[in-house]
């Protein structure tokens, strides 16, 4: 009748906090949105992703923002996609990344704001990742994402104008508000690093 839990998260470390923090010093004239997800699984949020970038595009004038998709599969459906919505010149389609500080981590550090806006999640790693390099994070309030992140950066799975409010709220923050947010995340994602989850493992008894 015992319960254990164990993640398949494998994070070995945070980028220290004051280089996360020295990102949001620069200014750069593109807004780099990053999404990562497999584009054979259509519930990974691709759809609303597109949705929130032609809301932006379209009545907030918002052209100066890059959404870069990472995932394996086939992409076509998202590019065509794109294309009907009007938004494929803001989207580039990056593909495949090998894990960890082969690929995906170097990518995240490049972008400005990780969006996760899924349908369907268990404990996504992919946000906990972005987490531990100091970003920013947007997520559906699907499996266990509020565990990761507050209310203020949730939205209900499939609400893209929503979605689109939380990018441009983050777009026109402070320097120091998004400094402040990533270090929030940073130590949010501290607590799901593998030497904490081995060695301080939370059981749980029947009742």
């Amino acid at each position: 009748g015992l319960q254990e839990f164990c993640s398949n998260v494998r994070l070995e470390g945070c980028l220290p906090t004051k280089i996360a923090l020295s990102f949001y010093d620069k200014v750069e004239s593109t807004f780099i949105l990053g999404l990562i997800g497999s584009f054979h699984m259509k519930y990974k949020g691709h759809f609303e992703a597109l949705l929130a970038l032609k809301h932006l595009k379209e009545n907030h004038n918002l052209n100066n923002i890059t959404l870069k998709l990472v995932g394996t599969g086939n992409p076509d459906w998202v590019r065509q996609l794109a294309e009907d919505l009007g938004v494929i010149e803001l989207v580039e389609i990056v593909g495949a990344l090998n894990a960890g500080e082969a690929g995906i981590l170097p990518f995240i550090d490049t972008i400005d704001l990780y969006i996760h806006p899924s349908k369907t999640e268990g404990l996504p790693r992919v946000i906990i990742e972005a987490m531990s390099r100091g970003k920013i994070c947007l997520g559906s309030n699907v499996g266990g994402t509020s565990e990761l992140i507050g209310n203020e950066f949730l939205h209900e799975a499939g609400d893209h104008l929503r979605l689109a409010e939380q990018i441009l709220a983050i777009y026109n923050s402070s320097c120091e508000r998004k400094k402040e947010i990533a270090s929030q995340n940073v130590n949010t994602a501290s607590l799901y690093l593998e030497t904490v989850l081995i060695y301080n493992p939370v059981w749980c008894y029947p009742c």
